[in-house]
């Protein structure tokens, strides 16, 4: 059964896994290669599909206060980035085969 990664198409280069607290800043990741980082995974295609969709509107970067009263305020702000184009990506399985250790 394979699991499911976006890849640019233009550079075969794969969408990474974000590394931050709690596995935040996956919107400011920009494709890498499958040599140099770990492919953000998915265990369906549509969850990935769901994903590229969130990805391609932008970054989302948390602002978030305290009033004067003490209440707490928060918002995300999606900030554009043009360069992003879905027609430039697709959904790709990986299929993992698990041999003996080298050596």
């Amino acid at each position: 059964m394979p699991h499911y990664c976006i890849r640019h198409i233009p550079t075969g280069n794969i969408l990474p896994c974000a590394f931050g607290r709690l596995d935040r800043g996956g919107s400011h990741v920009e494709p890498a290669s499958i040599k140099e980082e770990l492919p953000r995974l998915f265990s369906e295609k549509r969850y990935a599909r769901g994903w590229l969709t969130v990805w391609l509107k932008g970054k989302h970067v948390k602002h978030s206060s305290y009033s004067y009263d003490g209440e707490y305020d928060e918002c995300i702000e999606i900030i554009p980035q043009p360069h992003r184009k879905r027609e430039e990506y697709e959904i790709a399985p990986i299929y993992f085969k698990i041999g003996k250790a080298a050596p």
